[in-house]
C-alpha cells in the first residue's frame, strides 16, 4: 500500500432512507457514480466507537443514497463508489460495509460468486479485486430473501397497471384513510403534528417511485437469486445480520407512547400480509435462531413486547425472517442482534426526547411502531456494531471477542 494508507475502513452503504443526517447535512441522492461523503449521525457515533476499540483511527464514510434503479446497477455505483475511495485514501488495506435495507443486499451480493450483470465476471466490474479487501458485511433490516411488501398491488400500479386490481385500489384507499386520519389527528395537536407526517412520506413515495427495484426484491426473485448464486468461498469475508422488527402491540398498551401512527400501521399490514412464494428451508432456520436469540444479543427498550416473529413479523418494510442470511457456511454465527424497533429507527430516524422532560420530543423520527426506540437503544445498537467490526479488524488478537462481550 502506498504511504499514509489507511488500514481500516467503514461504508456505510444506504437503502431507501439515507443514514440519519447530522446538524448540518441534508439527505442527497447521487448520481451513479458520484462520490460525496455525507455527515451521517450514525458515523459520529460509529466511529467514537470504533476508535475507542480499536485504538487507532478508523474512517466512516456514509455514502449518499444512489438514483440506481436495480441490483446489477446499484452493484456496479456500490464497487465505483468503493474504487474511488480507495483513491482518495491512497490504498486501503480492509473495508468494512454495513448496509441498511437494500444497501445491505448491495454489500453482501459482492461477496458472492457471480456479480449481477448478465455474462459479466468479477474481472470485468472489479479489475482491481478490491472485493478482496472487503472483511466484513453487516447489514441491517436487508431483504436477503425478498420482502412481502414488494408483492402488494399498491407499490405496482405505476409501473405496471394490468397488476393494479381491485385489491390494489383497497390498498390505496386503506393507506389514503389512514393518512387522513393520522393528519387529523395531528391538526388538533398543532401545526408541528403536521409537519411530522410529512417527513415521514418520502419514505413511502420513494417505495413507491423504485418499482424496478423492489419487484427484484420480491420474495421470488429473491429466493431464485440465492438458489443460484452462491458465497465466493475464496473470499474471508465475515457477514452478519441485525434483524429488525416491530413488537406486539396489545389492548392495554395503548396511549400516546405506545401507538403506531397510521402510515406505519398500513405498511406493516401489508409487509405482514403472507407470500405465496414457496417457503425455503432457510427461513424456517431463520426463526429458529430469531426466537431463541440470547439475550445479549437483544436490543429494545424495556417496554417494547417481542413479537411472535413469525412470517408476518416485520419493521414496517422488511419481514424480519427474511432479513437473516443464514447460508454462509464458512460463518457459524449468522445473527449480530435482534433489535425491536423500525426500518427508520435503527439509522437514526426515531423520536430524540429531552432527558429533563421526557415527554417532550427534541427532534421527530420518520415512522412511528410503537417500539419505543430512543437514544439508550441506539447507542447500544451501534456500540454492538462498533465491537463487531473491531472483531473483524482486530481478529489476530484476543482483545477483540472481549470487545464484543463489553459491548452486549
Amino acid at each position: 500500500m502506498a504511504v499514509g494508507a489507511r488500514q481500516h475502513v467503514v461504508v456505510l452503504v444506504p437503502g431507501f432512507l439515507g443514514f440519519a443526517p447530522g446538524r448540518s447535512a441534508r439527505l442527497r441522492r447521487s448520481g451513479s457514480s458520484g462520490l460525496r461523503d455525507e455527515d451521517s449521525r450514525v458515523a459520529g457515533v460509529l466511529r467514537a466507537a470504533l476508535e475507542a476499540h480499536c485504538g487507532l483511527p478508523v474512517p466512516v464514510v456514509t455514502l449518499p443514497v444512489t438514483r440506481a434503479i436495480n441490483l446489477a446497477t446499484r452493484q456496479r455505483c456500490l464497487l465505483r463508489q468503493l474504487e474511488a475511495l480507495d483513491g482518495a485514501l491512497r490504498g486501503v488495506r480492509q473495508f468494512h460495509l454495513i448496509g441498511h435495507g437494500p444497501g445491505g443486499v448491495d454489500a453482501e451480493l459482492l461477496t458472492e460468486s457471480l456479480p449481477l450483470k448478465a455474462g459479466a465476471t468479477w474481472n470485468d466490474l472489479d479489475p482491481t479485486h478490491l472485493r478482496e479487501r472487503v472483511a466484513s458485511v453487516l447489514t441491517l433490516a436487508a431483504p436477503h430473501y425478498g420482502t412481502q411488501l414488494a408483492d402488494q398491488p399498491l407499490l405496482h400500479g405505476r409501473k405496471r397497471p394490468q397488476s393494479f386490481d381491485v385489491q390494489g385500489m383497497r390498498q390505496v384507499g386503506g393507506v389514503a384513510s389512514s393518512l387522513l386520519r393520522e393528519w387529523v389527528a395531528r391538526v388538533r395537536s398543532g401545526t408541528r403534528g403536521r409537519a411530522d407526517l410529512l417527513g415521514a412520506l418520502p419514505l413511502f413515495m420513494r417505495l413507491l417511485r423504485e418499482g424496478e427495484l423492489l419487484r427484484e426484491l420480491s420474495p421470488h426473485a429473491m429466493q431464485a437469486l440465492r438458489a443460484h448464486n452462491l458465497p465466493d468461498s475464496s473470499l474471508a469475508v465475515r457477514v452478519q445480520s441485525v434483524v429488525v422488527s416491530a413488537p406486539e402491540l396489545t389492548t392495554e398498551e395503548g396511549g400516546v407512547m405506545r401507538r403506531r401512527d397510521s402510515l406505519f400501521a398500513a405498511l406493516h399490514g401489508l409487509t405482514g400480509v403472507r407470500s405465496p412464494s414457496e417457503l425455503p428451508i432457510s427461513l424456517a432456520h431463520a426463526q429458529k435462531l430469531l426466537r431463541n436469540v440470547p439475550p445479549e444479543r437483544l436490543i429494545r427498550h424495556p417496554s417494547a413486547r417481542v413479537p411472535a416473529l413469525d412470517l408476518a413479523a416485520n419493521d414496517g418494510v422488511v419481514n424480519a425472517a427474511r432479513q437473516l442470511l443464514t447460508t454462509r457456511a464458512q460463518h457459524n454465527d449468522p445473527l449480530a442482534a435482534l433489535v425491536i424497533a423500525d426500518h427508520a429507527d435503527v439509522v437514526g430516524y426515531y423520536d430524540r426526547r429531552s432527558l429533563l422532560a421526557p415527554e417532550t420530543c427534541t427532534r421527530r423520527g420518520l415512522l412511528r411502531s410503537g417500539a419505543n426506540f430512543g437514544d439508550d437503544e441506539f447507542f447500544h445498537l451501534w456500540g454492538l456494531v462498533a465491537a463487531l467490526v473491531s472483531a473483524s479488524a482486530l481478529s489476530e488478537t484476543p482483545a477483540a471477542e472481549a470487545d464484543i462481550a463489553a459491548a452486549q
